[in-house]
């Protein structure tokens, strides 16, 4: 089999290429890739009224030279070909897509469509977010965007009114919101965590669309380096802070001061209970998991012995050095 180049892209043209068509115009279709050869393949979709997109069968394909063309006509326009169509090639894992809006003069009631929608989004923190989204209505919609902390009480954060770009208000947040796209850089938790709510209105009707967005954040462990040993001894793998705040601990054993070597597992919970010690000192290693990530930390458990070694030790050096000239 032949293969296409990689990463090829679809290019969609609109046969009169016009941003809304009259009631019966007749309009094709057509997206093409460059030198796919036999490898790729190129279908047409339309986005149904619950966002699933169906196969459009009736597309014709035709070869230019290299270039494959794939042509879907719809002719007698109506209501019913009003929407978004996607035009999608593959190859083997490799998937790539282009959109084109068939909007009618008539009267269309706002219908917001976002691209990977899902009511609860969760980006790492020191990460960035973004989606895409399109609003189909004639005429054009005023759009305002919407934010809250607790999901009930909403303040406006950004305004585009159909004739005019986008206007933020002074909310003091990080939002860059177009009349298509949401985007936030350098998220942080809690401070970025918001309920988001977008709204679409014009004479014909009204449509909205929410989500949230929680920002997460792998565990962050605050525990001592070391600590004396008593029979019965519990540490505690303390968290400054987690999101989300279900945690997976896990205690090992080491065998060597780095715990880069295996090490033998313990237990699984934030606490660990030392009934003996063996060696004058011991290595232990807390991990802990959530969805964000994980994080380990480790600490020395000494005999009495060994920490008034150590703490002797540390004293003689520094006296050592206050008495050097």
């Amino acid at each position: 089999m032949a293969k296409g180049i990689a990463n090829a892209r679809p290019i969609i043209k609109k046969i009169p290429n016009k941003a809304i068509y009259d009631i019966g115009e007749e309009v094709k279709l057509t997206c093409s890739a460059e030198k796919t050869l036999n490898g790729y393949e190129i279908k047409w979709y339309k986005n149904s009224s619950n966002r699933e997109p169906i196969e459009m069968e009736k597309a014709k394909t035709v070869w230019i030279g290299d270039i494959q063309h794939e042509t879907l006509l719809l002719k007698s326009l109506s209501a019913q070909d009003v929407g978004i169509y996607k035009c999608k090639i593959s190859f083997l894992e490799y998937n790539a897509f282009d959109l084109a809006n068939i909007t009618l003069k008539v009267p269309l009631e706002p219908d917001i469509q976002i691209l990977n929608e899902q009511n609860n989004f969760h980006p790492n923190e020191g990460k960035g977010f973004s989606l895409s989204y399109h609003v189909l209505s004639y005429p054009d919609s005023d759009i305002t965007w919407w934010r809250s902390k607790d999901g009930k009480e909403y303040e406006l954060i950004t305004q585009c009114l159909a004739t005019n770009k986008c206007v933020k208000k002074d909310h003091g947040g990080k939002e860059n919101i177009t009349k298509t796209s949401f985007e936030i850089e350098d998220l942080r938790f809690p401070k970025d965590n918001f309920f988001y709510k977008c709204n679409a209105s014009n004479d014909s009707g009204n449509d909205s669309e929410s989500f949230q967005l929680e920002v997460y954040v792998k565990p962050e462990i605050n525990m001592e380096k070391t600590h004396g040993y008593k029979e019965g001894l519990m540490i505690n793998c303390s968290l400054k802070r987690s999101n989300p705040p279900e945690v997976n601990y896990t205690w090992y054993l080491c065998d060597t001061t780095n715990c880069l070597r295996k090490s033998q597992s313990l237990a699984e919970k934030s606490i660990l209970r030392i009934y003996s010690q063996t060696k004058s000192v011991m290595t232990y290693k807390c991990k802990a998991t959530n969805a964000a990530g994980s994080a380990s930390k480790i600490i020395e458990v000494l005999k009495s012995g060994e920490i008034n070694s150590k703490s002797t030790c540390t004293k003689s050096k520094l006296q050592i050095e206050l008495c050097m000239p």
